[in-house]
């Protein structure tokens, strides 16, 4: 109890000497105003003649220094205010905010810089002695209320959004604005004018409509340039002390505008409002209370906005370590994809697909199989070991042309067959050897989840096949009549994808083109625009996710992770292939068109659309994972077991060796 107990009488102690301080100045406070004259008329000042006014710099000084000390205690308010999510606090600080906005800052700047105004010299009587200028209390005490509301109430239409959006610079902030520096600009007129209308002696003002004017535009541009200062600019000493200064020039330069629009003119009688009382408050002891206050606002509020900054950024922490960890998950699922399959690579057999129409098509995969023509390979060793008794695999890449019926249309089936015949014959291949891959017939369509497989597979199965025929003859969409060619089929999301994930597996010596007319090779800067697939399109994206949750560039993700860490790990082996070597250099040429972070996901009631995360920091941390690893083997050193196991965990990104590649 030692420690604690002594730190509590240091801080009851320092409270002490702070209250008998400020007790001490506050008695001890020369007045601010040494007029004496309190009827004019018995001064040697005559009735109807104008005042001379003379100001004091020292006071405006003062007035410029209180409304910087209000506005830097609003800024810190306000800098904290984005942070606060409990609506209670909320209000507790939005109302603090008004307090030194409307109060501290606007408020007692006009009460001590009125009091910068010194009434003296008739310019008729030649009378130098200077008018005592006494307040209305009440209309005083309204005024200041008037501020804080009207404050509070701005600050609160500026600030009443969601907690990461309070300082977002966009259109619905510009109407807040409009509409809050609306309501301030009106409050700072009503602060203004009614603290000289409280103002009593025997004098009376006349006022030039003009310059009057010129105030209402000069609090018109500080309300808004404070308010935006107050809810954009950053959290640092630095900024708020310079929005501060610049705010209370604004205030300043709006009040001395307005107090030059007033003529005095000497009065038989103290103009006063009937029933009302009114008083010589010294300005002096209103700054003290003011800057008070300050500290007091600035120590709790700085105090309260420390503690909420620590709690946000142990949130963000712990989030980022869940979005580190869920990334981790989607890396280790598409490594998992290329060591053993999902899905069953399923197949057909090339005498079964020449004898089709495109009626069998039509009736997908289900159909098919119910027939018994379909052929399973069930995990790589299936298929390694069907080639090694002479089997080959021929996938096929079309685009469906009509948005009823699924599988190819007549001309493309013919151009398919057409394929089979002239592969074979290249490759040198019995048709009893051959098998179709082909989407409609290789992927289940009515099981959501196998389907789901299948698709996360879709990079291990593309590479499994021994060549690729893009079929593309020209035709015609059935159900919106566009010619469709060579040219439309690269502008579809999952035509590029397969052919993507075929060249990144096996290069392009394989891959052919096929328009109906005979097979050719496939051009030499087709990958080129083919390789971005998130640029295609998509027919969920065209439909604006109708009825859907999730949009086929999601479904992607895994698929594309599974590639990219496929093609890393092969090229930094020493050695790779010249297809791997192909594949790498066309995905570091286009990274960032490949593996977009994000996209904008749109649907029919958000045309606009809202972000969404593709990849994100994936790719960094697959980089990452493989930097931790960059040792290599040496034949000559390792023994043969430890080289298998060495062998096994070569993933690592060697950033040299691929420089070189590159």
């Amino acid at each position: 109890q030692g420690p604690s107990r002594l730190k509590g009488i240091r801080a009851q102690f320092a409270l002490e000497f702070v209250i008998s301080g400020l007790a001490e100045v506050w008695h001890n406070m020369p007045a601010l105003s040494s007029a004496s004259c309190r009827v004019a008329t018995e001064c040697g000042y005559i009735v109807g003649e104008e005042i001379g006014q003379s100001w004091r710099g020292l006071i405006i000084a003062t007035s410029l220094l209180i409304a910087i000390a209000g506005a830097f205690t609003s800024l810190t308010i306000t800098s904290h205010m984005r942070y606060c999510r409990d609506r209670f606090w909320f209000f507790v600080f939005t109302f603090a905010a008004g307090f030194g906005l409307g109060v501290n800052t606007v408020w007692s700047m006009h009460f001590v810089g009125m009091q910068a105004l010194e009434l003296g010299g008739g310019k008729i009587s030649g009378s130098t002695e200077l008018l005592v200028i006494e307040f209305e209390v009440i209309i005083t005490v309204i005024s200041a209320i008037a501020a804080w509301l009207v404050a509070s109430l701005g600050i609160y239409v500026m600030s009443n959004r969601a907690v990461g959006s309070r300082a977002n610079v966009d259109r619905e902030m510009f109407c807040r604005l409009g509409i809050s520096s609306s309501l301030i600009c009106i409050g700072v007129l009503i602060v203004h004018y009614a603290g000289m209308l409280s103002q009593t002696g025997t004098f009376g003002m006349v006022y030039d409509p003009l310059i009057i004017l010129g105030s209402a535009a000069i609090a018109a541009v500080a309300s808004s340039a404070g308010l935006l200062i107050l809810m954009i600019f950053p959290d640092t000493f630095g900024l708020r002390f310079v929005s501060s200064v610049i705010i209370s020039a604004a205030v300043n330069a709006m009040h001395y505008t307005g107090m030059f629009s007033a003529t005095y003119n000497v009065t038989s009688t103290a103009m006063s409002i009937t029933g009302a009382y009114s008083s010589s408050i010294d300005g002096g002891r209103v700054a003290l209370v003011t800057l008070v206050f300050d500290v007091i606002l600035y120590a709790v509020c700085q105090h309260y906005g420390d503690l909420q900054r620590r709690a946000l950024q142990g949130s963000a922490e712990q989030q980022d370590l869940a979005r580190e960890q869920q990334m981790q998950r989607k890396v280790a699922a598409a490594v998992l994809s290329i060591e053993q399959l999902g899905h069953p690579m399923i197949t057909v057999p090339s005498r079964v697909f020449l004898d089709m129409d495109a009626t069998d098509m039509s009736g997908a995969h289900e159909c098919i199989r119910a027939l018994g023509h379909l052929k399973y390979f069930d995990t790589k060793g299936d298929v390694d070991a069907a080639k090694l008794a002479g089997a080959f695999v021929l996938f096929f890449s079309y685009e469906c042309l009509s948005w009823n019926q699924a599988g190819p249309n007549p001309d493309q089936l013919a151009a398919m067959k057409s394929a089979v015949w002239e592969v074979a014959e290249r490759h040198d291949k019995k048709l009893s050897d051959m098998y179709i891959w082909i989407d409609c017939l290789s992927i289940p369509q009515r099981n959501r989840a196998v389907k789901a497989a299948a698709i996360n597979s879709i990079y291990t199965l593309a590479g499994l096949p021994d060549a690729l025929v893009v079929v593309c003859p020209d035709s015609v969409h059935s159900s919106t009549q566009a010619p469709a060619d060579a040219e439309t089929i690269k502008h579809r999301l999952w035509c590029r994808v397969e052919q993507f994930a075929y060249c990144c597996n096996k290069g392009t010596r394989f891959m052919y083109l096929h328009r109906g007319k005979g097979l050719e090779t496939l051009p030499e800067d087709w990958m080129e625009s083919v390789c971005c697939v998130y640029e295609a399109e998509s027919t969920c994206c065209r439909v604006k996710h109708a009825k859907m949750h999730t949009c086929d560039r999601e479904i992607l993700v895994l698929p594309l992770l599974a590639l990219y860490h496929d093609v890393v790990t092969r090229v930094t082996r020493r050695a790779c292939l010249t297809q791997d070597i192909y594949a790498f250099d066309l995905i570091h040429r286009n990274r960032e068109r490949i593996f977009p972070r994000s996209f904008m996901y749109q649907t029919t009631e958000n045309e606009v659309g809202e972000p969404r995360e593709l990849f994100g920091d994936m790719l960094d941390l697959i980089e990452s994972m493989g930097q931790r690893r960059k040792s290599r083997r040496d034949p000559s050193v390792v023994s043969g077991g430890d080289a298998m196991k060495q062998d096994a965990s070569i993933t690592s990104f060697d950033t040299e060796l691929m420089k070189d590649i590159v």
